[in-house]
């Protein structure tokens, strides 16, 4: 008999990179003196928005650079400082269409910092951007992993990302905020951008719990004289559980937020300027599994098999890795000490570089925390400090090479902080899945005709296996006999009811 099973999969419809070069200038920030000399440069990438039209993948993101160099001043001290440059590109990917999905890596090829000879709080910075984008669509198919006996098939061992449901909920954020000391009230707002990234994913039955951020970039006419221009930054939290019928905790999840819609409005407070925003999310989950299966690829001898091209990524193989950071943090300059710890909350983590080796792979980034405290003062107030802590990951991945691709997800399991001689002990456990792929395309049966019928003389009676489509009909004409014989030769069987994989009784030739 034939037999097959649903395979549901991310078929790639196309995916091509391109070679982005930015450029643009920039002021040293008032509080910094001018460079005399770059000692180092160091870069994070981040997507920050994605659209897929016909045949193109646009690509909006950002492009951090941390710049360490020598002052141009007394004594020559060393600074740092850290540069936001933003990118628009765009990859052409023939057969992609705005309702498929994307997925988009940035790699930073080189990146160069000029400093004006003339004026040294000037400088230029030059990226050197690779864009890669992959098109796909999820595509049902009933593939043949098995033939009936006698038939020559050949097979091959598929392992695969199966997809086992996908989910969408909106995330609407109206919330009131008072402006930072520094900035001026609000007269007009001019533009609001924004970016949404995703903290932490969990998957509990049936559901995926996603925690995430919204950073709103505002541009504004402030309501003092003279009316300047400034601009403010705004974060929020948000959390979601979104619905996935059959999602099981140890299953993966990619998770893509978008906005919809953000908008900032002053609102009329006597005393602290205020603002309200209301932003409103799309998040999309899908959930895999990876599946092992022998599928068959061709058959011999047999008329009109039907085949399909399939082009997925194949899972090389995949490793779990348990990351603990710790580390003891002191309240920065200008801020108490610290007496107690009310909470620890991680606003962000991000894998910020991955590198396949030969049977290996490599990946490092940093998680973002918020440290709320008590401070050790008389009236005892809480104060809040952000600190950054960097990791490194190494995981063994037999058979994977350079030229694959690795997928690095995480979750944060863990993170806390204790009061420790007036400084915060901090303790944040991650835990990674690293997952190696390689594209593949390969012809897969998903149907075929029943083989000839066995020689069947007159008067004699075989055993017949009842395959899908049969019926009694289709079984007279095909050996020969009539719909009655074959009900005579097989009572009790409801010939309205028949199984696959039943056996009955065939009279050949029987014209009674």
């Amino acid at each position: 008999m034939v037999k097959t099973e649903r395979l549901r999969v991310n078929q790639v419809v196309g995916d091509n990179t391109k070679q982005v070069v930015v450029r643009q200038k920039f002021h040293v920030p008032r509080d910094k003196p001018p460079i005399d000399q770059v000692l180092y440069i160091d870069k994070q990438a981040r997507v920050d928005r994605v659209e897929v039209i016909t045949d193109k993948v646009i690509v909006e993101g950002t492009v951090t650079v941390h710049i360490t160099y020598v002052a141009r001043e007394h004594g020559q001290p060393v600074h740092h400082i850290h540069q936001p440059v933003p990118f628009t590109g765009y990859v052409e990917v023939p057969g992609a269409r705005p309702d498929m999905n994307a997925m988009v890596e940035i790699r930073v090829e080189d990146v160069q910092v000029k400093v004006d000879p003339v004026d040294p709080f000037e400088f230029v910075v030059v990226l050197v951007l690779d864009l890669f984008a992959k098109i796909t669509e999820v595509r049902d198919l009933d593939v043949v992993i098995d033939v009936p006996a006698g038939v020559r098939a050949e097979k091959t061992m598929l392992r695969v990302d199966d997809v086992v449901g996908t989910g969408t909920a909106q995330v609407v954020i109206g919330e009131e905020f008072t402006l930072a000391p520094a900035k001026p009230p609000i007269d007009m707002v001019l533009g609001v951008e924004a970016t949404a990234e995703t903290t932490s994913v969990k998957i509990i039955e049936d559901k995926v719990l996603v925690d995430g951020t919204v950073t709103l970039q505002v541009l504004y006419v402030a309501a003092v004289p003279g009316q300047p221009v400034h601009e403010l930054e705004q974060e929020f939290m948000f959390s979601q559980a979104v619905e996935v019928p059959g999602a099981r905790p140890g299953m993966q999840t990619d998770v893509t937020v978008g906005v919809e819609k953000a908008l900032v409005e002053p609102l009329p407070e006597p005393v602290d300027p205020r603002a309200r925003a209301d932003v409103v999310l799309s998040v999309k989950v899908q959930v895999t599994q990876t599946k092992q299966m022998n599928v068959v690829t061709d058959v011999k001898g047999v008329a009109g098999v039907t085949k399909v091209k399939l082009r997925v990524d194949r899972v090389v193989g995949e490793a779990t890795q348990q990351v603990v950071l710790r580390e003891l943090a002191e309240a920065p300059a200008g801020k108490p000490d610290v007496a107690k710890v009310v909470d620890v909350v991680a606003t962000d983590v991000r894998v910020t570089h991955v590198e396949v080796l030969k049977d290996k792979v490599l990946w490092r980034g940093f998680v973002d925390l918020k440290v709320v405290y008590v401070a050790d003062l008389p009236d005892q107030p809480v104060h809040v400090f952000e600190r950054r802590l960097n990791f490194s990951a190494a995981a063994d991945i037999p058979g994977a090479q350079p030229d694959m691709r690795a997928l690095v997800r995480h979750v944060l399991e863990f993170a806390s902080g204790r009061a420790v001689d007036e400084k915060v002990a901090l303790e944040v456990v991650l835990k990674f899945t690293v997952k190696v792929v390689e594209l593949v395309q390969r012809d897969v049966v998903v149907g075929m005709e029943a083989p000839p019928a066995p020689p069947c003389p007159p008067g004699a009676v075989i055993t017949h296996v009842v395959q899908p489509g049969d019926t009694f009909y289709n079984l007279a004409r095909r050996y020969g006999t009539t719909v009655e014989a074959i009900m005579r030769a097989n009572p009790g069987v409801d010939p309205m009811n028949l199984q696959v994989g039943q056996t009955i009784r065939i009279p050949c030739g029987d014209p009674r």
